[in-house]
């Protein structure tokens, strides 16, 4: 079963350093699927631990901050994009819990 992380870098990280966040992403086969709708905050799936995916990430980030945890895309608010909610919500329905998708879901979350 795939889980749901969150990767936090710092802002100080240089462009490079989030240039190869993108590519780590977008290629390593680890990682199912992923989005970048807030500044230096990555969505991520896969079925790997926080453990292993912080040890290739820290190849690429380090000696900037960065924290990999999982999240839980079912106990989620805030205020984003449509589309970073999309993602999210895409998340409960791929996961075992059935989680009915409505335009009113969307709003009440993003409200």
């Amino acid at each position: 079963m795939s889980n749901t992380y969150a990767l936090y870098v710092a802002p100080d990280a240089p462009d490079m350093v989030l240039a190869s966040i993108g590519v780590f992403l977008k290629t390593d086969e680890r990682i199912g699927s992923w989005w970048n709708h807030v500044p230096f905050l990555y969505m991520m799936t896969s079925e790997c631990d926080a453990a292993t995916l912080s040890k290739s990430i820290a190849k690429l980030v380090k000696p900037w901050t960065f924290l990999v945890i999982k999240v839980d895309p079912e106990d989620s608010q805030g205020w984003m994009p449509e589309r970073a909610w999309d993602w999210i919500l895409r998340r409960q329905v791929a996961g075992e819990h059935s989680v009915k998708l409505t335009k009113q879901h969307m709003q009440e979350a993003s409200s």
